[in-house]
């Protein structure tokens, strides 16, 4: 399969995600799995790209078509396909392997990250820590190459992503995924303003400007996986932090 019918695949599985939301759990797994599945054959080396061709329509029809039983998979296997993916990134970063520009990198993020979130086992939901390494670097290419709200658009989704994972695997101090500490670290780097600001808007904020608003909102926001993290009994005794989640039904 050749870049432009990958791209076509993420697409897609962009599309589907937008419309249905992550929420729509097995319907958005019987698509992942099937669009992200024949990627790892594109970092094949170019001699053995003719093993892939096919059209891209006729390919995802065939897929669509099959029944939700056939879409277990090895899990030796899927690990593989992330770590392959992995190193193809990896290969992008650093300058030695081409794209597109119009590339889908948001697509290929989201897809790894759902991945991530719900493994490759519609039953037993098993989160897969190596296609959160292929979401969380792929973040990280973005925020090398975005502007300032773009950036911070994509730090909520890494954070969201680590902050789910850490709730289901538990929390591993020091490690780049599972570590609860660099997720309340992030947070406290972004609100601008202190708490007893923060406090005083919240208890007017109809009256503020638009801007100011939306900055009570982007607070919120971040909160919401601060929250993923208590709801998890995962946060370490912090009287800041406390009163920042309990300021968080009151934010617009």
């Amino acid at each position: 399969m050749d870049i432009n019918h990958i791209q076509i695949a993420l697409s897609a599985l962009a599309a589907v995600l937008f419309i249905k939301g992550q929420g729509a759990r097995s319907c958005g797994l019987l698509l992942t799995q099937p669009l992200l599945s024949p990627l790892p054959g594109f970092f094949d080396d170019a001699n053995n790209a003719s093993q892939a061709q096919m059209n891209p329509m006729q390919f995802s029809q065939t897929r669509l078509n099959a029944p939700i039983t056939g879409m277990r998979f090895n899990q030796q296997r899927q690990n593989h396909q992330g770590n392959r993916l992995l190193q193809w990134v990896q290969s992008v970063r650093a300058g030695l392997k081409q794209v597109p520009h119009d590339f889908n990198w948001s697509g290929l993020a989201e897809a790894a990250a759902l991945r991530a979130r719900y493994g490759n086992d519609q039953t037993s939901s098993q989160p897969d820590l190596e296609w959160a390494k292929v979401a969380i670097l792929i973040y990280s290419y973005l925020m090398d190459e975005v502007d300032s709200p773009n950036r911070a658009s994509l730090e909520h989704s890494e954070m969201s992503l680590k902050a789910y994972l850490t709730g289901k695997l538990g929390a591993v101090p020091n490690d780049p995924i599972l570590d609860v500490d660099q997720i309340i670290q992030w947070f406290f780097e972004n609100p601008h303003i202190s708490l007893d600001e923060a406090e005083k808007k919240a208890s007017s904020w109809r009256k503020l400007a638009k801007e100011e608003i939306l900055e009570l909102q982007q607070i919120k926001n971040r909160l919401a996986i601060i929250k993923t993290l208590a709801d998890s009994n995962l946060l370490p005794p912090n009287q800041e932090l406390s009163a920042w989640l309990a300021l968080r039904e009151k934010l617009p």
